[in-house]
């Protein structure tokens, strides 16, 4: 697991190594990630308390929506789960740790064929966007 935003809000799964300090846990929809959340954190202080969110990212909604109901690649049950655009991502994961539902994500591209691209698309927009958006409520 990697971290691939300067504010480690956002890790992404199976890239490397866990790390000591990041506690991970899955949940099947964000009522539950708040309460799993405030339960993790009053037992690991110190570290930070990462949703999992299995995602799949394309240029409109409709298309990535398209592109995961055709895949064999399915996101896991019981995990919380974002089907769209980087721009809406984006703000998913600021909305996530805002509203004190975790500290940040492990996102996991469901979707083999287009992991790449879904990699780059959390890289180069998700990410980016996230700072902003930080700089902004400074």
């Amino acid at each position: 697991m990697t971290a691939v935003s300067s504010e480690s809000l956002v890790f992404l799964d199976g890239v490397s190594g866990t790390s000591p300090d990041v506690v991970r846990f899955s949940a099947a929809d964000l009522s539950e990630a708040q309460s799993r959340y405030a339960i993790l954190k009053a037992e690991h202080p110190g570290a930070r308390v990462v949703v999992d969110v299995d995602v799949h990212l394309a240029e409109d909604a409709r298309t990535a929506r398209r592109e995961v109901l055709a895949s064999d690649s399915k996101p896991r049950p019981g995990t919380l789960q974002y089907v769209g655009t980087a721009s809406g991502l984006a703000g998913l994961v600021a909305d996530i740790v805002t509203v004190n539902v975790a500290d940040g994500v492990t996102l996991r591209p469901v979707v083999d064929p287009a992991r790449e691209s879904v990699v780059r698309a959390i890289t180069t927009e998700v990410v980016p966007a996230l700072a902003v958006r930080r700089l902004r409520a400074s």
